[in-house]
């Protein structure tokens, strides 16, 4: 390691988080890994692994003032997110809200109670952190949804028709979560889409967005397409508000991302996050909008100067990738890619080898698989069927 160089501490070193280390050593930093995960791939491509858990946000904080680190990345966490924020409101580093604030955009209770002080559009939720209290919402009535305040990926979520069901879920969501608080909304019809941008001195600076999908899993994307159905409509509502939203917080430059719900009467913001978005986005991104958005993304969390950044183009193709997961457990032997898909495949990364037990298909990703259409009579035609044009073969 060069003297000159600046030292980077990247705090999980997943599938997802290797193209961000590879980014950030391009950029000429010095990237040491940590977690308490050392089976985790992505070790192997960052200059140094120090073993540590990064939920110890005190003990973490003076690992890294020790190693005198020049900054801090999340990667693709909610809770490392936490973290980094933490690290840096105690060293004084760029790169990352407030701890206070990072608390608001990534904890559930917390945004929905932001939410409703500030008139942001989202299904009205209540939060709750006893199991006695929340089950008395039944009086709200049905359909709702409930969901742990600290959890992503879908892992607690449930949807509620009835009392049964209702109490069910309340359990299961509090189960999950580590923080033992939990929120209930009523359940809104639409379409599930998500919203990339890339804030500048508070403001919206550049965006793309999506149709988000799911298979056998149906509160976790596991794959999607750029740009999304009615974008223009869905922009033109929501990116005032990302603004307002913005201005309010005093957000530091970089990405943010947002789901929401297509209702009969426009977009619903359903959740915000400001970490590594993950299945390999930013590469879709980049293909969709012209901008090379991980390296914005590294350089803002590396607290360089993001005032340069480009505005998006309009998007001339459309860009997909799709997580390859299993229907059901058993020996993964590989993929099938049916040949009249195969001509659209940009990239492929395998996580697993043959041979890999898969334990829990509703959250085992095999492999990630980019793909372009030219038309939309094209996307019409495969994206409904892709499901069983890419496959996962057992042994």
């Amino acid at each position: 390691m060069s003297e000159k160089m600046k030292k980077v501490l990247m705090l999980t070193a997943k599938e997802t988080e290797i193209p961000f280390i590879l980014q950030a050593k391009m950029l000429g930093y010095y990237v040491i890994t940590t977690g308490n995960a050392p089976e985790q791939v992505g070790h192997k491509y960052g200059d140094q692994y120090i073993p540590f858990d990064y939920s110890d946000f005190e003990g973490i904080a003076q690992m890294a003032k020790d190693i005198h680190v020049d900054a801090v990345m999340s990667g693709c966490s909610d809770n490392c997110v936490l973290t980094a924020a933490y690290i840096c409101d105690h060293l004084g580093l760029k790169g990352h809200d407030s701890f206070e604030t990072t608390e608001i955009i990534h904890r559930k209770d917390k945004f929905k109670k932001f939410a409703l002080e500030n008139r942001v559009k989202t299904p009205l939720a209540r939060w709750f952190d006893s199991k006695e209290t929340a089950y008395k919402y039944s009086d709200n009535g049905f359909p709702v949804i409930i969901k742990p305040s600290d959890m992503a990926g879908g892992k607690g979520v449930s949807v509620a028709h009835d009392i049964d069901e209702m109490i069910a879920g309340v359990d299961r969501a509090f189960e999950v979560s580590r923080d033992k608080k939990i929120v209930i909304e009523p359940y809104i019809e639409g379409s599930l889409h998500s919203l990339h941008v890339f804030i500048v001195d508070e403001k919206v600076r550049s965006y793309g967005t999506a149709n988000d999908y799911s298979y056998k899993n149906k509160y976790m994307t596991s794959y999607g397409i750029f740009p999304a159905d009615n974008w223009e409509t869905a922009t033109e509502a929501l990116i005032p508000e990302i603004n307002r939203i913005a201005k309010i917080l005093h957000l530091v430059d970089g990405q943010m991302d947002i789901q929401y719900i297509m209702g009969a009467d426009g977009p619903w913001i359903v959740e915000m996050m400001r970490r590594f978005p993950g299945n390999h986005t930013t590469s879709v991104i980049a293909n969709s909008i012209g901008i090379d958005w991980r390296e914005w993304i590294c350089r803002a969390e590396l607290g360089e100067s993001v005032k340069g950044m480009p505005c998006a183009v309009h998007p001339q193709k459309y860009y997909g990738y799709y997580a390859l997961m299993a229907d059901h457990n058993g020996c993964y032997d590989g993929m099938d890619i049916d040949p009249l898909i195969r001509k659209y495949v940009i990239q492929i990364d395998e996580w697993h080898s043959k041979g890999y037990e898969i334990e829990d298909y509703m959250y085992d990703k095999m492999a990630l698989i980019q793909f372009y259409f030219d038309t939309e009579s094209e996307r019409q035609f495969y994206l409904p069927q892709i499901c069983n044009l890419i496959k996962v073969k057992y042994s």
